[in-house]
């Protein structure tokens, strides 16, 4: 996990260009530097400038022709071009700006007149070169609304997000943060905190946006959670970690200049510990991963080791000091990744080391594996493979399983890495009889995997499966239409092992309610 930070302030010189003190811009990431857009020096105000940061060159303005004033408004980079919307500039809350890196132009970009009204304090991020606008304040408040832009050429298409009136969605907020996080072509979006009016949230709700219909999850957290809600903070991906920077805690009162990290493949919330003079807490800053130099030591998750933090302010100041948080501080050597699970995903492959077979249902090879390993990770594997002679099953020479190929598999998969790999892709046989695409696949795999995940006492495992399955619920997925003998199996198993969330979704879909009332 990432540790042990270090805060490197930045001493620009007198004569030296540097932007001026200033609240609500924003910045994107280039490949060599970042890209700091408008802003205000007061409420109400904007900006029309364009700066550069580099470790090596500093800061740089940047000439630009035509550039809008901008404040409090949302700017995200799409191949070759940053695009900005909203805000408290004239020009941002009219329409969608596109600079283009090439030319260093600005222009609206052409929507037809369908971009969403005024909107200012969105949260933005990019999931495959679409632009997700989240919650943000409207002429009546704040909003929990989702918009999409999709840009092709110098046209831009906005749609809005529709959810189903049973799903459960995140609260209307402002100021909040949006971050893509997940390997490229398989990232959600991570909302966190945000202002609503009268208090500042402190909840952490997750939108899948690379299935068909999106859906929200509030995954539930663990560790050393942020001592309560703030609005105005800075979120940054670093490899599968969010770094959590300030914010404002009581309105107009409280600021925040603490860093936390949130474990987004363990959901486990830590306290990040910062040597360094920590800078005045703020507000309404931004912090950006830098691009990795030549020779710099990487973080824990191997990308960026230092994030850029720019401004901000508290009410009655703002602030125009830059400083660096070093990401690899903690000692003389980087630790580097932790390729424990990768080790032994490649040992689940060798098949000439192993010395248990499996042969699952419906026939094929056997799947081999490791007595050592399944022995370590599995209480009921121990007590039947440590004395082969007391359980018949371990003098076997191949343990029959009445689960299929694929599925037990994925059950071998997560018992090596902890991982569970259902959008993997490939055939499988559906158990809904279905021709299995890829979400029924995964929706079988996962109804296949959930008795071994209580069997096993692998609440990890059950609780991959059960968002599976409650994803393909919400959707409506086939093989799970009314009075289907998936749907049934997983009402009955869900009664069984004791997974109320799924219970509480059926109810709240109004699917199969009947047969519901009777499972419970």
């Amino acid at each position: 996990m990432l540790s042990d930070f270090e805060w490197l302030p930045l001493k620009v010189e007198e004569s030296a260009a540097a932007p001026s003190a200033r609240w609500g811009h924003a910045a994107v990431a280039l490949e060599d530097a970042i890209l700091l857009i408008g802003g205000a020096e007061t409420f109400g105000g904007a900006l029309s400038d364009v700066w550069s940061f580099s470790e090596d060159l500093g800061w740089r303005l940047v000439p630009t022709q035509r550039c809008p004033m901008l404040a409090a408004h949302i700017a995200n980079l799409v191949q070759n071009h940053v695009y900005c919307f909203g805000g408290d500039g004239r020009d941002g809350c009219i329409a969608v700006w596109d600079l283009d890196l090439d030319s260093m132009v600005w222009s609206p970009l052409d929507d037809s007149g369908r971009s969403p009204p005024w909107r200012r304090t969105a949260a933005s991020t990019v999931v495959e070169d679409v632009i997700y606008m989240i919650g943000e304040w409207g002429e009546g408040g704040p909003l929990n609304v989702v918009h999409a832009l999709t840009v092709q050429g110098e046209r831009g298409d906005w749609r809005q997000l529709r959810f189903s009136v049973c799903e459960r969605t995140p609260p209307q907020r402002g100021s909040h943060s949006a971050t893509a996080i997940g390997a490229k072509g398989h990232e959600s979006i991570l909302v966190y905190g945000g202002f609503a009016g009268g208090e500042q949230l402190a909840d952490l709700w997750l939108l899948d946006v690379r299935v068909e219909r999106p859906t929200w999850s509030c995954p539930k957290t663990t560790g050393r959670t942020p001592p309560s809600g703030r609005s105005g903070h800075s979120a940054t991906a670093v490899g599968s970690h969010l770094i959590l920077l300030g914010g404002e805690q009581e309105y107009q009162k409280t600021f925040f200049h603490d860093v936390y990290i949130l474990d987004c493949d363990a959901f486990v919330w830590s306290v990040a510990q910062v040597s360094g003079s920590a800078p005045p807490p703020r507000g309404w800053h931004t912090g950006t991963l830098l691009p990795r130099e030549e020779g710099e030591r990487a973080a824990a998750d191997g990308l960026g080791s230092h994030i850029l933090l720019f401004g901000g302010g508290v009410y009655t100041r703002f602030f125009d000091d830059t400083h660096i948080l070093d990401l690899a501080a903690g000692g003389a050597a980087p630790t580097p990744p932790d390729d424990l699970a990768l080790d032994l995903g490649r040992l689940l492959a060798r098949v000439d080391l192993a010395d248990v077979a499996f042969q699952p249902a419906g026939g094929g090879p056997p799947l081999h594996a490791h007595s050592q390993v399944l022995c370590a990770r599995s209480s009921l594997f121990d007590a039947m493979l440590a004395d082969r002679s007391r359980w018949a099953e371990g003098a076997q020479g191949c343990i029959q399983v009445d689960v299929p190929a694929d599925s037990f598999r994925l059950f071998l998969e997560f018992l090596y890495t902890g991982r569970c790999s259902f959008d993997a892709g490939g055939a499988a046989a559906s158990t809904t009889g279905e021709t299995p695409g890829k979400l029924d696949a995964d929706a079988a795999r996962a109804l296949d995997l959930l008795p071994l995940a209580s069997l096993h006492m692998l609440p990890r495992l059950q609780a991959q499966c059960a968002n599976v399955l409650g994803r393909a619920v919400k959707q409506k997925a086939r093989g799970f239409e009314e009075g289907s003998p998936a749907l049934q199996q997983l009402l009955d198993l869900s009664v069984l092992h004791d997974i109320p969330q799924l219970t509480r979704l059926l109810r709240a879909s109004a699917i199969n309610f009947a047969l519901l009332v009777e499972a419970c």
